[in-house]
């Protein structure tokens, strides 16, 4: 093939798109210029401590394949960098960026850093997309254009770090497979469960607090007579409430997108209901929704606003006024 649709599609899903994406969700969160530089030892969270030494990684195999003229193989190596960028990394460690996990500021740096990296990694291969992201990245100091960067040295990560790094590469694999448990089950991830089992897990506490977070259980246990991996299928009235919550907040999440909101931008949310059950659930927890929406205040409304939540059987309406 000298050319082919299809493929010019499929790298710009997989490759360009998604990379853009993950510059996209920085620029929501982005770095102020007054926060410290962040310090790249065994202090950071075990996530980030993955997502530097597979930068690294990537970084010697592009490296070594450009020397080599393999160019295909550069590229490859790049396309995989970004999947597990925007996949293993972010998506578990989205939490880590708002503005009130008392780790944001060093999630926040870390990303930074890894997108000017790769920027200038992947300028041999897409200069076009490296500066573009370099753009969205660079400090005040930095040169005019990644194409004037020098290429990336980095020193290399103690064993302690490398170790933990490898642990955390086998979050994904244990999360694909207890998610494909509530598959089988039936049941959203949105819902609470009591607890799951795996075969084996990560010794480190923040991996485990990963997975356990990411599959949404209230506990997560080794054990090793689990083929693959086991979950506790029964949903207790407590955890259909949490579950509710959750879709709630989800739901709110997308109005506020809709409304082109960005997350420090705060709102009033009304809420309109007529189930009291469902109402005096919202009550209980309007603090907590308040958090985690960002809104000032949350206020039951006596009319329907413009957008429409479904909790179990019940439509929720609920309004978003911006607040200046």
């Amino acid at each position: 093939f000298n050319f082919s649709e299809k493929g010019v599609d499929e790298v710009y899903k997989k490759v360009i798109l998604r990379l853009l994406n993950v510059v996209s969700f920085y620029e929501q969160y982005p770095v102020l210029e007054k926060q410290a530089e962040v310090r790249f030892d065994d202090s950071l969270h075990v996530l980030d401590k993955y997502i530097l030494v597979e930068l690294a990684r990537t970084k010697e195999t592009i490296e070594k394949a450009l020397d080599e003229y393999q160019l295909q193989h550069a590229s490859r190596a790049l396309a995989d960098f970004i999947d597990t960028l925007s996949t293993s990394y972010l998506q578990y460690s989205r939490d880590r960026f708002k503005e009130d996990h008392p780790w944001h500021a060093e999630a926040r740096g870390v990303l930074r850093h890894v997108l000017t990296e790769i920027a200038k990694v992947a300028a041999p291969l897409a200069p076009f997309l490296a500066e573009r992201t370099y753009e969205s990245v660079k400090s005040k100091n930095a040169k005019e254009s990644v194409h004037l960067e020098d290429w990336p040295v980095y020193s290399p990560f103690g064993k302690q770090f490398q170790a933990d790094a490898a642990e955390a590469g086998d979050i994904s694999h244990i999360v694909e497979a207890i998610l494909a448990e509530r598959s089988k089950a039936g049941i959203p991830v949105r819902q609470p469960l009591l607890g799951a089992k795996v075969a084996r897990l990560p010794k480190s506490d923040e991996c485990r607090e990963v997975i356990r977070a990411r599959v949404n259980v209230e506990r997560v246990e080794e054990d090793p007579s689990v083929e693959a991996a086991w979950i506790d299928t029964e949903i207790t009235p407590e955890l259909r409430e949490k579950g509710m919550l959750r879709e709630f907040t989800r739901a709110v999440q997308e109005a506020r997108k809709k409304e082109s909101l960005k997350p420090e931008d705060k709102i009033t949310l009304g809420v309109y209901v007529t189930d009291g059950n469902i109402k005096n659930l919202l009550e209980r927890s309007k603090e907590e929704i308040a958090r985690v929406v960002h809104a000032d205040a949350l206020v039951f409304s006596g009319e329907p606003g413009a957008y429409e939540i479904m909790l179990g059987e019940t439509n929720v309406s609920i309004s978003i006024i911006h607040n200046s």
